[in-house]
């Protein structure tokens, strides 16, 4: 189990489609685009498929603390624990925070799933106020979960806005009171910057990413982590136990802004999932490089290379799994040889990027090689934070 889908608006067959091929483990459904009797049915039908497909619930109980949220499905078909508009003030005193986690577990009961998901809420700061309401909606979901009968595993949910790992020393205290706790598993969402998508990230923030995760592994405990595209890749390597992700931008990569305010839209453009770059790139770049006769630097090698001729939306999205599931595959080993097997495909990466710029192909992405120097930075600061032996 490596790669879940993140389920998001539009999802039609394509959950399916992937579960049957095999390039997806698991699904974590999103509580904002589906009705419940939704998410069970399609649960009933993923198991139909594969009897050991995993199915979570992302509940989104932090959309209700967020001003002006777009809300979905929510507050109509999820009201047993979500209602709009919530403040500090709604989690004073541990009954509140008891009721809350009891029911947002109780409303995920009857679906299907695999793993139960705690409420939480975002948070920017690991001394803010939000951080700390965060953390004790996970203790009041453990003793909440032991009073529900027959419960599937729990997993205690935080969405980390990705500024909040700026700083080591808060992230150190927050790290050794979850290690602490008696808290069985993790889901954790990683907040990106509005401007910035993966495989970007800031090798400081990313390093602290991995190191999260982790620290959390050496503990002996469940990590799942949503939304992360291609950065799920390095989480795997150092030891999660799956990544996630979906087939519009929202549902790659965990924007607070989605959440909330006036929705945005944009063109759809065509992308190709790049193994050897580890990256997406738009289909006229593959085009250029097909016609330049060095498609080896490129090609996935994926089932659905065969029909780049016919490309469309449906196919990229589909493809996107293939490629993601194809790297992370080959994480098998311990955290060393995972992150030097990173390693060497990054020094690819990089040359294969330098020869087609070499051979006259300019990139309508002007920085789509950005990630490669930030992964490798990323990987020596991780491996002097984790302490391993060999650190680069």
């Amino acid at each position: 189990m490596s790669l879940y889908a993140q389920h998001g608006y539009g999802k039609g067959n394509k959950i399916k489609y992937a579960a049957q091929a095999g390039t997806i483990d698991g699904v974590i459904f999103s509580a904002r685009h589906e009705k419940p009797s939704n998410v069970k049915q399609c649960i009933a039908e993923l198991k139909e498929i594969r009897e050991d497909f995993t199915a979570m619930l992302d509940p989104q109980f932090f959309v209700s603390y967020l001003q002006d949220p777009r809300d979905g499905c929510l507050p109509d078909h999820w009201s047993s624990y979500y209602s709009a508009g919530r403040t500090r003030r709604d989690f004073r005193g541990p009954k509140a925070l008891l009721k809350h986690a009891k029911n947002t577990l109780v409303a995920q009961m009857n679906l299907g799933v695999d793993r139960l998901v705690s409420p939480s809420i975002f948070f920017r700061s690991f001394d803010e106020n939000a951080c700390e309401v965060a953390m004790q909606l996970a203790f009041a979901s453990v003793e909440a979960h032991a009073q529900i009968e027959d419960a599937p595993p729990i997993l205690i949910s935080f969405q980390i806005e990705e500024s909040a790992l700026n700083y080591a020393e808060p992230m150190e205290r927050f790290l050794d009171e979850m290690t602490a706790a008696e808290l069985p598993g993790f889901y954790l969402t990683f907040g990106r910057p509005d401007s910035i998508r993966w495989p970007r990230c800031r090798e400081e923030v990313l390093a602290r990413m991995m190191y999260i995760v982790h620290v959390l592994k050496l503990n002996d405990r469940e990590v799942y982590c949503g939304y992360s595209d291609w950065g799920g890749l390095l989480f795997r390597a150092v030891g999660a136990d799956a990544f996630a992700t979906g087939w519009h931008l929202s549902s790659k990569t965990f924007r607070i802004s989605s959440f909330c305010g006036s929705k945005t839209g944009g063109r759809q453009v065509l992308y190709y999932s790049s193994v050897p770059l580890l990256n997406q790139i738009r289909l006229t770049d593959v085009m250029a490089v097909r016609r330049r006769q060095i498609s080896h630097l490129v090609r996935s090698r994926t089932p659905a290379d065969r029909r780049i001729a016919d490309w469309s939306l449906q196919l990229a999205q589909l493809q996107h799994w293939e490629a993601l599931h194809s790297v992370s595959s080959s994480l098998q080993g311990d955290v060393e040889s995972n992150l030097d097997s990173l390693d060497t495909r990054l020094s690819t990466a990089a040359a294969a990027f330098q020869q087609i710029r070499d051979a006259g192909v300019i990139f309508d992405q002007a920085d789509v090689d950005g990630h490669v120097k930030d992964w490798q930075k990323a990987i020596r600061q991780f491996r002097v934070l984790a302490e391993l032996d060999d650190q680069g």
